[in-house]
């Protein structure tokens, strides 16, 4: 293996109750992009990672208990991994101590259940994050997150831009720490063009051999949602045509390029914490600060706002706040 290795890992994100997934759609998103997902694993046998709520995998068990053998096979025999979020995906900054606390033990017995085993590397939920989030973690077995880079780091002019290559340690409010991986936005939109045919293989490529260092380094390659490939859920009018060649089969060359390529290797995530007695990895980190309390995945326009303002009757809510926004600012705020 070269020196300057760099380690690709995966975080694919399952969501049935997707808000823009109708429940007559499931079965579909099922055969369209969770079967692909696990077929290509066994196939090239890919070290992939998994990730899925107890409560979307109870719902995928329900319609296709075929789904649940192969994935339970494959990240209990096979070569990928399972990554947990408790049992509801929800917003954990925004809910009561006492509501994370009891998600992420359901989550943890519906996994037990379903899966034979607890897994011990949690997704923060859309990657809001808070402190305080890190105690709920540690007390129901996790011994590693994954959360974004980008936006935390663009408020801690103090990290090196080396850090985001190696997991790090996650500060809780008082003495409490978690080993920290990265996801990052840029890097799985990316990801999306190149499924979507927007970027060519070559190119998607060289943007990958970008983030080679002078020695062993960990990118991630893709940590966002599985829904968007080979499926469109006919809400947006900016949906993208589906690739007439198959995005699942353009993921496969893909990987299969990584396989050829002796500067890249595919790991799994807990892999990744095999780095952490780097030189530039195990650094105590605060991923909030005063511009940013509760950091997000992807542009600044992404907040808790999205979410703090939607349940019952959103769009009454959102209507009100509307009212009070001046009318040059419409069309510019999202809520």
């Amino acid at each position: 293996m070269a020196e300057n290795n760099l380690k690709l890992y995966t975080i694919f994100h399952l969501n049935l109750v997707y808000s823009s997934i109708e429940e007559d759609q499931r079965a579909e998103v099922i055969k369209s992009c969770y079967r692909p997902l696990l077929e290509l694993a066994r196939r090239y046998e890919l070290p992939l990672g998994i990730e899925i709520s107890g409560y979307s995998l109870e719902l995928a068990a329900e319609l296709d208990p075929g789904l649940l053998e192969e994935l339970r096979f494959l990240v209990t025999e096979g070569p990928c991994e399972f990554i947990g979020s408790g049992y509801a995906q929800l917003i954990g900054p925004l809910v009561p101590a006492k509501v994370n606390t009891k998600n992420l033990l359901l989550g943890n017995k519906v996994y037990q259940g379903l899966l034979g085993f607890q897994p011990e590397i949690a997704l923060v939920n859309e990657q809001a994050y808070s402190a305080g989030l890190i105690q709920h973690y540690l007390e129901a077995g996790y011994k590693a997150v994954i959360m974004e880079w980008d936006n935390p780091a663009r408020f801690h002019p103090e990290w090196t831009n080396n850090w985001r290559y190696f997991p790090q340690l996650a500060k809780g409010p008082g003495s409490e720490k978690i080993a920290l991986l990265w996801n990052n936005s840029i890097a799985f939109q990316k990801f999306q063009r190149y499924a979507h045919g927007e970027l060519g293989l070559e190119e998607y490529l060289v943007y990958l051999q970008s983030h080679i260092g002078d020695k062993p380094r960990a990118f991630p390659l893709y940590g966002n949602d599985v829904e968007i490939f080979d499926f469109r859920p006919g809400r947006y009018k900016t949906e993208a045509l589906l690739h007439p060649d198959g995005e699942w089969s353009r993921i496969a060359l893909l990987f299969q390029a990584i396989g050829r390529n002796k500067q890249l290797s595919l790991v799994t995530p807990s892999a990744v914490l095999g780095l952490l007695e780097q030189p530039d990895a195990g650094n105590l980190v605060s991923l909030e600060s005063p511009e940013q309390q509760t950091p997000v995945k992807k542009q600044g326009k992404y907040n808790l706002t999205r979410w703090a303002v939607t349940g019952r009757d959103d769009i009454g809510i959102n209507t009100c706040l509307l009212r009070h926004i001046p009318e040059s600012g419409k069309g510019s705020h999202r809520f």
